[in-house]
């Protein structure tokens, strides 16, 4: 079973956490202009750090089968 964890870019969409680093998402994010930008920057690192702390538990749960 392949999972994917996705977080939110802070800008209306969302990205794979094993396929984007936070300071790829944090550059967009702060190049975006504040009209399209529908989460606080902190709400945006939050989540990316919740997102990867996921993939890290399931991959370890993987392991273990």
């Amino acid at each position: 079973m392949c999972l994917r964890i996705l977080t939110s870019t802070g800008r209306g969409g969302y990205v794979d956490v094993s396929k984007v680093s936070l300071d790829d998402i944090l550059y967009l994010y702060d190049r975006c202009p504040a009209e399209y930008i529908d989460e606080p920057r902190e709400d945006v690192i939050a989540a990316y750090r919740k997102a990867e702390l996921q993939r890290v538990f399931y991959a370890t749960q993987k392991d273990e089968e």
